[in-house]
C-alpha cells in the first residue's frame, strides 16, 4: 500500500463531513487506520479501520434500503401492501440500527485511543488534539442529554414550561456545540493523517553462522594377525 493510506486516511475524514457522502468517508478513513496498523503492525489501529469500514458499510446500506423503500411505494396499491412494505422496514431499520450503534460505540471508543496512540507514538499535535476534543464532544453530549431528561421530569412535576424552554435551548446549544466540535475533530484528524510521519525500525542486519571446518576423520586401526 505504500504510503498511500495516508491520503486515504485524511481525504476521508474529509469527505466524512458532507452529508451522504460520509459514509464513503468513513470508508477511506478506515482503510487509512488499516494501512497505519499493517505498516505498524498495530493492533489497535488494524481494529478501528476494520468497525470503520464495518460501520460505514452498515449505514450505507440503511440509506439504500430506505430510499428503496421510498421508491417502491408509489408503485403499492392496497394499504395492506404498504403496510406490510413500511412493517418490514421498520424491522430492517431497526436489526440495523441496532448492530450499527453497538459497532459504532466501540469503533467510537478504538478511534480515540488510536488519535491518543497514533499522536503519542508518531509525536503527532493534530492526533493528540482529535482525541481531547472527542473526549470533551461526549461531554457535551452527555450534558445536553441529561438536561433534556431533567426538563421534561420538571415539567412532569409541574414545573413551569418557561423551565423546559431554558432546558430546550440549553440543549440544543449543547448539540451545536457538539457538532462543531465534531467537525473540528474531523479536521484535526486529516491532518494528522497527512502529516504523518512514520518509522519503521530496519531490519537487522542478516548474520551468518562463523565457518566451522569439518572434524578431522578418525584414525583408522589396522590389527597383525
Amino acid at each position: 500500500m505504500g504510503e498511500s493510506y495516508k491520503i486515504l486516511g485524511g481525504i476521508g475524514y474529509i469527505l466524512s463531513l458532507i452529508p451522504f457522502i460520509n459514509f464513503i468517508g468513513g470508508i477511506l478513513a478506515g482503510i487509512g487506520w488499516l494501512g497505519l496498523g499493517k505498516k505498524t503492525g498495530d493492533g489497535v489501529f488494524k481494529a478501528t479501520g476494520v468497525l470503520m469500514i464495518i460501520s460505514s458499510i452498515l449505514g450505507l446500506g440503511l440509506l439504500i434500503a430506505v430510499f428503496s423503500t421510498m421508491g417502491a411505494m408509489p408503485t403499492v396499491g392496497s394499504p395492506e401492501e404498504i403496510m406490510g412494505i413500511l412493517a418490514g422496514l421498520t424491522v430492517t431499520l431497526i436489526i440495523i440500527g441496532c448492530v450499527a450503534a453497538v459497532i459504532g460505540i466501540v469503533m467510537f471508543i478504538l478511534q480515540v485511543v488510536s488519535f491518543f496512540r497514533a499522536g503519542k507514538k508518531f509525536n503527532n499535535g493534530a492526533f493528540k488534539a482529535a482525541g481531547w476534543l472527542s473526549i470533551v464532544f461526549v461531554l457535551l453530549a452527555i450534558i445536553g442529554v441529561v438536561i433534556l431528561i431533567v426538563a421534561v421530569f420538571s415539567i412532569a412535576g409541574g414545573a413551569p414550561e418557561e423551565q423546559l424552554g431554558l432546558s430546550l435551548i440549553g440543549s440544543i446549544g449543547m448539540i451545536v456545540l457538539g457538532l462543531v466540535l465534531g467537525v473540528i475533530v474531523n479536521i484535526l484528524a486529516a491532518v494528522g493523517f497527512f502529516t504523518l510521519k512514520v518509522e519503521v525500525a530496519p531490519l537487522p542486519p542478516a548474520t551468518y553462522p562463523y565457518y566451522q571446518p569439518p572434524p578431522p576423520p578418525l584414525p583408522s586401526y589396522q590389527f597383525l594377525h
